[in-house]
């Protein structure tokens, strides 16, 4: 008797031990886990970090928020629309508006925001390396700011960093922190306002000869964003020190 409840103490020990080291081994719910689907009290989320591209191929882990047994590997086709779990190959097709469509439309944009598709998008840049930054003319600067907010405006931030990197004047440090910081910005903003849809010049402002100002708004789905490049007059022409982005737009009405 007492070695039978020997064995089933030791079991139920050893079960619980194998639960625990899977426990361990699974991803926590935080900040890098994107939530794009409710049903009913159920968050499904993607988490970011976990995302791999090769073309169009997207591998990834998701779940369902705070229920740490329900993460799953997954692939997606970002050209096919189509997604399956790992690691069985066959994939299945996906539709707009279901719990599977916009799990393959969110996980194929934070793809395309992810810090190594930046990084590759400037390595593949002619103005990458050692390089005095571009300096405008005034009359130049606006068409300059039009073009960055039409990559923008389109989606395509890893379009958008070489672009603000040719006129720039930043340290390495620096620009790599802004690409950083661009990339989680554009990754929210894809996820909280959905799809981009062009971009408005708002106004252009300065301090007398030296200090220039343009705002811009970014549009999407379900909002907007804020813009702004500022310029400082150098002896040979205008020269880009700081871009940034942000969600007040209460900003942009005031004068």
């Amino acid at each position: 008797m007492r070695l039978s409840m020997s064995i089933h103490l030791t079991n139920r020990i050893h079960t619980f031990l194998l639960l625990f080291l899977v426990l361990l081994t699974q991803p926590a719910f935080a900040e890098n886990w994107i939530t794009y689907y409710q049903i009913g009290n159920d968050q499904y989320a993607i988490d970011a970090d976990s995302i791999r591209r090769t073309d169009a191929l997207v591998k990834y882990r998701s779940g369902i928020v705070g229920m740490v047994a329900s993460v799953v590997d997954m692939q997606a086709d970002c050209t096919a629309r189509t997604r399956g779990q790992m690691p069985d190959p066959r994939m299945n097709s996906t539709y707009v508006g279901t719990l599977g469509g916009e799990e393959v439309a969110t996980v194929c944009k934070l793809a395309d925001a992810r810090p190594e598709a930046v990084a590759k998008a400037l390595s593949n840049s002619p103005n990458i390396g050692p390089r005095k930054p571009e300096l405008l003319k005034l009359e130049e600067v606006r068409h300059f700011c039009d073009g960055v907010m039409g990559s923008i405006g389109a989606g395509n931030l890893a379009g958008t960093m070489p672009q603000i990197q040719s006129h720039l004047s930043a340290t390495p440090k620096r620009l790599k922190e802004l690409n950083d910081a661009l990339g989680s910005w554009y990754i929210a903003t894809l996820v909280q306002l959905g799809d981009a849809q062009g971009s408005e010049f708002v106004k252009q402002d300065g301090f007398s000869n030296t200090l220039l100002r343009l705002t811009y708004i970014a549009k999407y789905e379900r909002g907007a964003t804020r813009w702004i490049f500022l310029f400082y007059k150098q002896s040979e022409g205008w020269g880009l020190i700081d871009v940034g982005s942000d969600a007040n737009l209460q900003a942009v009405l005031e004068k």
